[in-house]
C-alpha cells in the first residue's frame, strides 16, 4: 500500500517537485493497510486537488498559479 501522487499540467518540474514535497510533509504516509491517491490538475490559473482515502474523497479548487499550490494545499489540508 502507500500514497502516490499524480500531478498533471504543471510544465515546470521544480515546481512539481515543490509541490509534492509539500503534501508528503503535510499529509504523511497512511496506514499500512490503507492506499492513498492524490491527484493535482492544473490548467491556467485553476487547479483542482482531488484525495482519495477509504474515507470520502476530498476536492478543492484553487484560482491561482501552480506556483502558489505548495503553500495551499497544506494550508488547506492542515
Amino acid at each position: 500500500m502507500g500514497f502516490h501522487i499524480d500531478v498533471d499540467g504543471v510544465s515546470d518540474s521544480k515546481a512539481e517537485a515543490g509541490i509534492e514535497n509539500a503534501i508528503r510533509e503535510c499529509v504523511g504516509e497512511p496506514p499500512r493497510d490503507e492506499e492513498w491517491n492524490m491527484s493535482v490538475s492544473t490548467r491556467e490559473d485553476q487547479s483542482c486537488v482531488v484525495v482519495r482515502t477509504p474515507r470520502p474523497a476530498l476536492r478543492k479548487i484553487f484560482f491561482s498559479h501552480f506556483w502558489n499550490l505548495s503553500a495551499a494545499i497544506p494550508a488547506w489540508l492542515q
